[in-house]
C-alpha cells in the first residue's frame, strides 16, 4: 500500500464558525480536540495538542487568550502627520498550523 509524504503550512483568521473563506481559529483548535462535528474525517482520535507557551492550562484557554489580545489589538497609523490607532482586522492570521505526514512504513537503513 503506498503512502505519500507531505508538509502543510497554512494560516487561519480568528473567528467561531466557518467563514466563506474556509477554517478559522475556532474550527482549528476544535478539530484538535476532536469535537465531533469538527472531526468526522479523523479516524484515530489520539493526536495530543500542546500549546508552545505552558502558561496555559488547556487548549481552549490558549484559544480565548487569543481571541481577546487581537480584539484589543491596535496597530499605530499615521495620516497626514496624525498617529490614529484602528483594530485588527477580523480575517487577520490567528494561528498557524504545520501538518506532516510520514510513511506508515519506513524502510530500514541500507
Amino acid at each position: 500500500m503506498a503512502t505519500y509524504q507531505f508538509i502543510r503550512i497554512q494560516g487561519f483568521p480568528r473567528g467561531n464558525n466557518r467563514s466563506k473563506k474556509g477554517s478559522t481559529l475556532n474550527s482549528v483548535v476544535s478539530e484538535g480536540r476532536r469535537v465531533p462535528n469538527f472531526s468526522r474525517h479523523v479516524e484515530r482520535p489520539d493526536i495530543r495538542i500542546t500549546p508552545v507557551d505552558r502558561r496555559f492550562s488547556s487548549v481552549v484557554e490558549y484559544q480565548t487568550w487569543i481571541e481577546r489580545r487581537m480584539e484589543t489589538a491596535k496597530i499605530p497609523m499615521v495620516v497626514k502627520g496624525e498617529t490614529h490607532y484602528r483594530g485588527l482586522r477580523s480575517d487577520a492570521i490567528a494561528i498557524g498550523t504545520v501538518i506532516v505526514s510520514l510513511p506508515s512504513l519506513t524502510p530500514p537503513n541500507s
